[in-house]
């Protein structure tokens, strides 16, 4: 185990805060250095229609290139999963899930992030009429694929995003 000594705020912004803590490991009586990112976590829809995924194409700064994902967003604070998952899905897809079910909750970076990643599995869909808007700097394009050819595109590296990987591996266990 390791016990925060001091908790050191080095940056506060909208998205995030990162600490540098002063650690202390109980094992060997060591003090260290921890860095940390906090973050409020996000959600990740599993959206499936007739044995395609539904995945969205945009581009990411940080890696500048275009992604496939799926539909997802970022909480915030104390918000519920469930309920930030369906705005999300209507926002990026303008679609609305008669079926939701929890599928699963990942840790994509434990090594210096809290950031956890709630999984929801979508089926029975419907178009909506007057969806929420998404985000004035999201540019989004909708992608529907056979699932298939989701880990085709997974296996030839076109699909690198860590929780579409886990959502169509995910969707592919599930008796569809």
């Amino acid at each position: 185990m390791e016990k925060q000594i001091k908790k050191n705020t080095v940056y506060n912004g909208i998205i995030f805060q990162v600490d540098s803590d002063d650690v202390l490991i109980e094992k060997t009586n060591q003090l260290t250095k921890r860095d940390i990112v906090h973050h409020n976590g996000g959600v990740g829809m599993i959206t499936i229609n007739q044995h395609e995924i539904i995945l969205v194409k945009q581009f990411r700064y940080a890696y500048q290139e275009y992604l496939l994902e799926i539909p997802a967003g970022k909480l915030e604070k104390n918000e519920d999963p469930k309920n930030c998952g369906i705005r999300e899905l209507e926002e990026e897809t303008h679609l609305r899930a008669n079926q939701i079910k929890h599928a699963l909750t990942i840790y994509p970076t434990p090594g210096y992030c809290d950031e956890k990643i709630h999984l929801y599995y979508a089926t029975d869909l419907e178009e909506i009429s007057n969806p929420h808007q998404g985000d004035d700097d999201e540019f989004i394009e909708i992608i529907k694929l056979p699932l298939d050819t989701a880990l085709s595109y997974i296996q030839k590296g076109k699909i690198k995003d860590a929780k579409t990987i886990i959502g169509i591996y995910y969707a592919l266990s599930q008796d569809i």
